[in-house]
């Protein structure tokens, strides 16, 4: 049977865009160019769902966003049973984070207050029963609404529910280009063949800018990289997410934790094993009875950026039935540009996050 829609792309925003759409009864076909969906960029995501790292001054439309996209995904984990944030599979709930001194951690629960975003202030104590073991700080700042998912998880879960409700899911297929006919989308070329459908989504990634570089002038996209690393360390699981001037750390198992930071050079090994050091280090700081700690494996990601920072889920302009979703951050932005999107397939009036690209 032909799909009405074909998604390109089985990272965090097309498994969440494929599930929304199988929810409504639509019949979808997700394309996925690696063996297992998630395995890309998506895999090498730190995770965390989170308004905390935005400023609700300096881009209130962000941070609006960002909290949109929060409050969705913990909707989508209580319809899920609590599974796409189990501890059981990489997942955590809350944060506990702090700046550089109390004033500091003050005033930015003080703004957070303002733009109504819930912050709790901390004293030493109250903060060791969320990190024992840690070297705190007089003010900390608790966020516990937030949450940390691993994303290829997050994938598995939402394609597995959707399959289940109809929608077909093709991996180790790359997608060629996009087919089109008198300004309107017939399908996507496969290995030369038509996949024929009314309507594609492109979702994926930096592919995203090859597959529409006839449509679309170029420099839209950018990528932006980020170095997730893997650590071992003697120390009993954590739950929240902890962010420190050193470090942005959380647990994923016994033993077992990802930092993230900015990408080394990819092509100098050298920069990937000084990042590695620096965050065994910062580690090795925070928890300073952590006895042996050392970086397991480093990965690093390129992310796909709009050049103008903002999500984009809507039309391409250029062509009838072909549509974009692509955003920074990506897994926090992921249901809020998949439920925009699909408002906008079905005709229910849902509001694009930007102008027809």
């Amino acid at each position: 049977m032909q799909p009405e829609v074909i998604i390109v792309g089985g990272g965090i925003a097309g498994a969440m865009l494929c599930f929304e759409l199988s929810c409504a009864g639509v019949q979808v076909r997700l394309i996925e160019a690696a063996t297992r969906p998630g395995s890309g960029v998506s895999a090498r995501s730190f995770g965390w769902i989170n308004a905390i790292n935005s400023d609700p001054e300096g881009a209130p439309g962000l941070f609006a966003l960002r909290r949109d996209g929060l409050e969705r995904f913990a909707a989508l984990n209580q319809r899920c049973g609590g599974a796409l944030a189990a501890a059981s599979a990489g997942g955590s709930e809350g944060a506990l984070l702090w700046q550089a001194n109390g004033a500091l951690s003050a005033a930015l629960r003080d703004k957070m207050r303002v733009a109504g975003y819930r912050v709790d202030l901390l004293q030493p104590a109250q903060a060791a029963g969320l990190l024992p073991g840690a070297r705190l700080p007089d003010l900390a700042l608790h966020v516990p609404q937030e949450l940390a998912v691993r994303p290829a998880h997050v994938c598995k879960i939402l394609l597995e529910r959707a399959v289940s409700q109809g929608a077909e899911v093709i991996c180790g297929q790359r997608v060629d280009a996009v087919a089109t006919r008198s300004g309107r989308v017939t399908g996507v070329i496969c290995d030369g063949r038509l996949m024929a459908s009314p309507q594609v989504v492109v979702a994926a990634g930096l592919q995203s800018r090859e597959l529409l570089a006839a449509f679309t002038d170029p420099g839209w996209l950018q990528a932006s990289s980020a170095a997730l690393v893997e650590l071992s360390a003697d120390l009993a699981p954590f739950v929240p997410v902890v962010r420190t001037p050193d470090i942005e750390l959380r647990s994923v198992g016994s033993g077992r934790f990802l930092a993230v930071t900015s990408a080394p050079d990819p092509l100098n090994p050298q920069a990937g094993k000084a990042v590695a050091q620096a965050q065994v280090a910062a580690l090795q700081d925070l928890f300073p009875e952590a006895g042996q700690v050392r970086a397991v494996a480093v990965q690093t990601g390129q992310r796909a950026l709009p050049a103008d920072g903002r999500p984009r889920a809507g039309r391409v302009a250029a062509v009838e039935g072909l549509y974009v979703m692509v955003g920074h951050p990506g897994v926090i932005l992921a249901p809020v540009m998949a439920a925009s999107l699909c408002d906008q397939i079905l005709g229910r009036g849902g509001v694009p996050l930007s102008e027809p690209l």
